[in-house]
Formats: structure tokens, C-alpha cells, sequence
């Protein structure tokens, strides 16, 4: 597996920094996700990353890389699904007023904010929570 790991990362030399997602990023970014979180549309789960193997990682790192090589991403990464949520739990459930929206959003969305919230980190604000 290490031999993968070095052969994956000594090939994204060939590109610019701003275009390399390592495996060490993928992999700091999973470690932050929450348990038992789901997207919403796809039915996959925070779980089903972080008990993953150590080869999905390295394919998702792939998949990132070639998103910014390419300039292109999956329309799958862009659904979301908005969830009502009540203000509060004494409010009267029936007025449209006392919901707030909350978008859930893909798996693979989540560690792609992560990573470029840790690539980008002198850029972004650092008040703003990602999950």
C-alpha cells in the first residue's frame, strides 16, 4: 500500500501544487468528518468513508486531482438536499416561519471543502465552519 501511496504521489509531481490533492490531505480531511453523517441523496454515510480502506483514499485523492486538472466536476457534487428544521422546540410547527433550511451535501462534497479549506487555509476565512 505504501508503494501505491508513493507511486500515486510521486506522479501529481508532473502538475502545479495548486492542482495536487495528496493522500495525506485526503486523508487529514476524513479524519475530521462526524460519524453518521448522511448526504441525503445518495444514501452514502460518513461511515462508510471512514471505515474505508486505506485504496479509497488514494482514489478519492485521484478523483480530486483530476477534478482540478480538468476543471470539471460531477453534477453529483453539486446536488443538495434541503431539510426543514424547527427554530425551536415551543414553536408552533404549522407557520412556514419557524423552519431554517439545512443543505446536506455529498460525502465526497464535504472532504472536497475540507481539503481546500486545509490547501487554502491563509485565504479563507478562518470564523467560517465547514461541518
Amino acid at each position: 500500500m505504501d508503494a501505491i501511496k508513493l507511486d500515486v504521489n510521486l506522479a501529481l509531481n508532473c502538475f502545479t501544487q495548486d492542482c495536487i490533492v495528496t493522500y495525506s490531505d485526503v486523508s487529514e480531511a476524513v479524519n475530521c468528518l462526524k460519524y453518521g453523517k448522511n448526504d441525503g441523496f445518495t444514501g452514502l454515510s460518513t461511515d462508510h468513508i471512514i471505515n474505508g480502506p486505506d485504496e479509497l483514499l488514494v482514489h478519492i485523492s485521484l478523483l480530486f486531482s483530476g477534478m482540478l486538472v480538468h476543471g470539471c466536476v460531477s453534477p453529483d457534487l453539486l446536488i443538495s438536499s434541503i431539510v426543514p428544521i424547527l427554530k425551536g422546540k415551543n414553536v408552533n410547527r404549522f407557520e412556514s416561519g419557524n423552519y431554517r433550511g439545512i443543505a446536506l451535501i455529498s460525502v465526497f462534497g464535504k472532504i472536497l471543502l475540507k481539503v481546500s479549506s486545509v490547501l487554502r487555509r491563509d485565504i479563507l476565512r478562518p470564523c467560517v465552519q465547514w461541518f
